[in-house]
């Protein structure tokens, strides 16, 4: 697949504050209190493998899961940001702004993170010949490349009926069937 490459470069002094800051794709339209557990799951496993700084956008409807966020907001692991833009027909079918969100984000951090991974609320970039993504990156070909991309897999939620569910809401350390390869 064609992929397309932009070196950003920092010309500002200032050190460089986090190694991997995480840009959810898309602002939290979906989550609830029931879904909440799953939020906070992506962002422990995701920290696992190396992420050290989260930014979320959310909607004024979302309002009711702040107080769950906030003591992760107070450590600094996340940083939030009111998206209240209006949702036309057509930004609809731009998956709830995807590109915008994307670029504001990118554009925000680009001078206080060594990388930015974009990534949506159910996704997590598992290190399987290294500890974390920085051992993944300075180990690759890719090492020196402003950019990179890695192929992925899918372990689809239906076959969550073959496993006893979580009282918590998780799903994501349950997952241990995988999808055939395209």
């Amino acid at each position: 697949a064609p992929t397309a490459s932009l070196p950003v470069t920092n010309i500002h002094d200032a050190t460089l504050k986090y190694e991997f800051t995480v840009c959810l794709h898309q602002p939290l339209y979906a989550v609830n209190l029931q879904t909440i557990p799953r939020l906070l799951e992506w962002i422990a496993v995701n920290k696992v493998f190396g992420a050290d700084h989260f930014v979320i956008y959310t909607l004024t409807a979302t309002d009711e899961i702040r107080e769950y966020l906030q003591p992760l907001v107070n450590t600094g692991l996340l940083e939030t940001h009111l998206w209240d833009q209006d949702f036309s027909k057509d930004t609809i079918l731009d998956l709830f702004n995807q590109r915008v969100v994307l670029n504001e984000c990118i554009y925000r951090h680009m001078y206080s993170s060594k990388h930015i991974a974009l990534l949506d609320f159910d996704e997590f970039p598992t290190p399987h010949s290294h500890e974390n993504w920085s051992q993944v990156i300075s180990n690759s070909p890719c090492a020196k490349t402003p950019s990179a991309s890695f192929l992925n897999a899918f372990f689809p939620m239906n076959f969550l009926g073959d496993i006893p569910r979580s009282h918590l809401n998780v799903t994501v350390l349950q997952k241990f069937r995988r999808a055939p390869s395209f």
